[in-house]
């Protein structure tokens, strides 16, 4: 490929807003009024951290930065925590909220501090609506349909769930994938890219893209021998921009129908199409490499509206639903239901597939344009896409709904049983006598809390906070498109900030917002008064974008499925192994006492604000329980865990 010189624009602005004194390029978030300034959160406690500037009395900007404070209005009453959602439902609820944000002292969790540190009330603002899905057509706002509600006979809304369901790959789009975990293994964009050097870092940025441009043609010209590879063999990189779009878009998609895969890679990807999809090196480049995902929503779109009525077809739930086993079942009626499922497809296939002799007019006269064929393939391709949606919410669902099932099962929201309270207290000692040795952060089943909660607090604490983790994972293909356009915004600029964990790159996010005020108010509706903040970090020091929050929430079901498997399984492991059970019984007594440490160790010390912030906003609850995660080795229940099968709760980084 020719090697074009370099000619670069200057930096692109900030965006439009109050800027830092100081820095003079993040937005202004806190005035001094000692100072008579306005500075952003990093810079004012850089100049303010001692001596007289220390005592200096600060406010917070509001505005066109911050919306006013409200009152809070009276909450509803609440409803039992087992409303959240069936575990194997991934329709979620919707239930529109109204928005506040929440403001708190200079310093403190409350405080403004990058994109957005929002709560949600009753008597705030309307919700914004939900992002857009990512082919252009509405996601649905809050209320839409969450369910199957049967408008008229034969025809269902699916329309909340399937909007944002990925489209599954084709064999040619698996090879495109190939190609790309391949050139991004050996790409070292973001080491070279993301330093504290910034003299030449354009120039580095630069030809950190055209390395990865020329890998990619390189790897599919040797996947494709003969002329379709020589086709490939090009002069500029504006003739296989194609090529790079597609295999840009076959990586983002795979990384939503599989978080667990691609884990080292996917942030290098996405950062590269943060710096490739900017003006500037779209014109020297002439590559656009963003461009939609593509979702079943929008496959069936290009086919015309006679296709999209698939989505609203009362068999569409049978033919996609999960037959499970789970024991209760003989054998002939698992066959059945596989015959029912094998029938509802069929009967799909032969209403919705175009007939070959129309074509590519499969639109009928009430398309606009031609439309692309129908055909069995991709009503199959479309059914399949459905079904793998619908297994990977009820994974994700399953072992939060179980473990709030174990919560409301084992104990009383009033009454704690002898031995076994969820009581917590600030600092390191949580029970009287003793020595702090023993009831210290890693002593017995003490932690490091910071909240101070009674029983009947902490046990509310801990029953919102798992219903919220319910709603949220219901909604994850939501968030994964927000995510996914508020990272790949070309108006939203980043900024690289060291956040106390490294150099990262901080940037806002309009639509994961959105979406968590839709969740976070539809939880507060039915849960009552909510205890704890109702913060969401994000684009902030805590959470810097929407790749980390992502990234974040999808350890939720990695963490919970190992405990919920452990605390499951001890009666069939004692039954099963002699050896197993004399242990139970010599160190806790009964499979009872085995369980009730383990559940009420996780639900104190899990949920005991042992975060770098306070823990009770909505991220720190996770913080906290992420920490929990990393003492495991120190609980006495570990030995039991391990003969449980417990490998780790990280996962597989393959």
């Amino acid at each position: 490929m020719a090697d074009e010189p370099v000619a670069m624009d200057e930096a692109e602005p900030p965006p439009r807003g109050l800027l830092c004194i100081e820095c003079e390029s993040h937005a202004a978030v806190v005035r001094c009024l000692d100072c008579e300034e306005s500075f952003c959160r990093p810079c004012v406690e850089a100049l303010h951290r001692r001596g007289k500037r220390s005592e200096h009395r600060r406010e917070a900007i509001l505005g066109a930065v911050m919306a006013a404070p409200v009152v809070d209005a009276p909450a509803p009453a609440p409803t039992p925590a087992s409303a959240a959602g069936e575990p194997g439902s991934p329709l979620p609820a919707p239930n529109a909220g109204e928005v506040a944000m929440d403001l708190g002292k200079p310093g403190e969790e409350g405080a403004p501090a990058g994109d957005s540190q929002m709560s949600v009330d009753d008597g705030g603002a309307k919700a914004p609506p939900p992002p857009a899905a990512a082919d252009d057509a509405e996601m649905g706002g809050a209320g839409a349909a969450g369910g199957e509600e049967e408008d008229e006979e034969g025809v269902a809304d699916n329309t909340f769930f399937t909007e944002c369901v990925p489209l599954r790959l084709s064999p040619e789009e698996r090879e495109l994938l190939k190609i790309l975990e391949s050139a991004l293994e050996v790409s070292e964009y973001t080491d070279n890219v993301d330093t504290i050097r910034s003299y030449g870092k354009e120039h580095r940025m630069l030809e950190g893209l055209k390395e990865m441009y020329n890998m990619l043609t390189g790897l599919a010209v040797a996947a494709k021998p003969g002329r379709a590879g020589e086709r490939l063999v090009v002069d500029h990189y504006a003739d296989n921009a194609e090529l790079f779009r597609r295999a840009f878009e076959v990586g983002r998609r795979y990384k939503v129908m599989n978080p667990e895969k691609l884990r080292t890679t996917y942030g290098k990807l996405m950062y590269l199409l943060q710096d490739a999809g900017s003006r500037r090196f779209v014109d020297h480049t002439k590559v656009q490499p963003v461009e939609a995902l593509e979702t079943v929503k929008g496959f069936l779109g290009r086919r015309g509206k006679a296709a999209t009525r698939l989505l609203r077809d009362r068999r569409l739930r049978l033919a996609t639903r999960e037959i499970v086993n789970d024991g209760s079942k003989t054998a002939a009626q698992v066959q059945k239901e596989l015959a029912a499922k094998r029938t509802a497809q069929a009967e799909l296939k032969r209403k919705y597939a175009t007939p070959s002799a129309a074509g590519a007019g499969g639109g009928g006269p009430e398309a606009m344009v031609p439309a692309l064929p129908l055909t069995e393939d991709d009503i199959q391709r479309v059914l399949d896409s459905l079904g793998d949606a619908d297994n990977y919410v009820t994974y994700n669902v399953r072992p939060v709904q179980r473990m709030l099932e174990l919560l409301e099962e084992n104990f009383s929201p009033n009454a704690p049983e002898k031995g076994y309270s969820l009581e917590i207290g600030g600092g390191s000692r949580y029970f009287k006598g003793g020595g702090s040795y023993g009831i210290g952060r890693y002593g017995g089943l003490g932690g490091s809390a910071k909240l101070s909660h009674d029983h009947a607090t902490q046990y509310t604490f801990v029953r919102q906070s798992l219903t919220l983790w319910v709603n949220v994972m219901q909604s994850m293909y939501r968030l994964w498109y927000a995510a996914d356009r508020d990272l790949l915004n070309s108006q939203d600029h980043y900024s690289l900030w060291n956040t106390g964990q490294g150099l990262n790159r901080v940037q806002r996010c309009p639509h994961v917002s959105s979406e968590m005020r839709r969740i976070l108010s539809e939880v507060q509706s039915r849960c009552g008064p909510w205890v704890g903040l109702s913060v969401v970090h994000l684009g902030d020091r805590d959470v810097p974008n929407a790749l980390m929050f992502i990234d974040k929430y999808t350890q939720i079901p990695r963490i919970l499925a190992p405990i919920v498997r452990a605390v499951d399984s001890i009666e069939d492991l004692m039954d099963g192994h002699e050896a197993v059970h004399n242990y139970v019984e010599e160190n806790w007594g009964s499979a009872r006492a085995l369980r009730m440490q383990i559940l009420c160790d996780f639900f104190r010390y899990a949920f005991d604000g042992d975060g770098d912030d306070g823990g009770s906003c909505i991220d720190g609850r996770l913080t906290s329980t992420w920490n929990w995660c990393s003492r495991i080795e120190k609980k006495k229940f570990n030995h039991y865990f391990m003969l449980a099968g417990f490998q780790g709760f990280d996962g597989d980084f393959k």
